[in-house]
């Protein structure tokens, strides 16, 4: 997950991984 996470943070370049994960969790863990 990890690496899928960076590969894609070096896409977009403006996005890091803790966003990305920041993003998904707000996205998905509706109980937080």
């Amino acid at each position: 997950i990890r690496r899928s996470l960076h590969f894609l943070g070096e896409i977009t370049g403006e996005i890091t991984t803790d966003d990305l994960l920041a993003n998904i969790f707000s996205k998905f863990c509706i109980g937080k």
